[in-house]
């Protein structure tokens, strides 16, 4: 089976957005959720695709990587994701694999599939918190992690902009804005 990512993402709404914060989004931010949604999931299919050991599923080839990349239990340096995602490229494209010739398209699409898979993180987790799986102390320790991390996708790419106004609105303080005068 393929790796649902739109029902994944539906989760989050769901179970995060609804669940664990209470929100309920007015039309505009509908409107922002639907385009951020559909740039994440032509991103996700734009992919070849490949078997994927964690969800026992087909999905996008670079899944797996961008989850050990961006664990939220695991942070690296991004200097450090850069380095082995090239890695990971260059070998993966000596064998045979059709990923995009240029790095800069491909750690884009990288970084969009990390986005979906921690929406997909956050709403699991809230609903694993919700059903009494996981305790409200550790879901306090990942949720923010997890929030972060699609907020520094976000922020990079004007498609997504719309997400980082979501995010932002279920955890103020993830993004800065600032200027200066010279």
């Amino acid at each position: 089976p393929r790796l649902d990512a739109a029902a994944e993402l539906q989760a989050f709404a769901t179970d995060c957005v609804q669940g664990e914060f209470g929100r309920a989004w007015n039309e505009t931010q509908q409107q922002w959720w639907a385009r951020g949604r559909q740039a994440l999931l032509s991103a996700f299919e734009g992919e070849p695709q490949l078997p994927l050991r964690e969800a026992d599923a087909v999905g996008p080839a670079g899944y797996e990587l961008i989850a050990l990349l961006r664990d939220p239990d695991q942070p690296w340096e991004e200097h450090e994701e850069l380095d082995l995602a090239i890695r990971w490229w260059e070998a993966a494209r000596k064998a045979g694999l059709a990923l995009d010739a240029d790095f800069g398209a491909l750690w884009q699409q990288l970084e969009w599939i990390g986005l979906q898979r921690h929406l997909a993180q956050a709403g699991a987790l809230c609903r694993a918190k919700a059903e009494g799986r996981i305790s409200p102390e550790r879901t306090a320790e990942l949720l923010p992690r997890l929030l972060a991390y699609a907020i520094k996708t976000s922020t990079r790419y004007v498609q997504l902009a719309p997400l980082t106004r979501l995010v932002q609105d279920l955890q103020a303080g993830l993004v800065q804005d600032s200027f200066t005068l010279r």
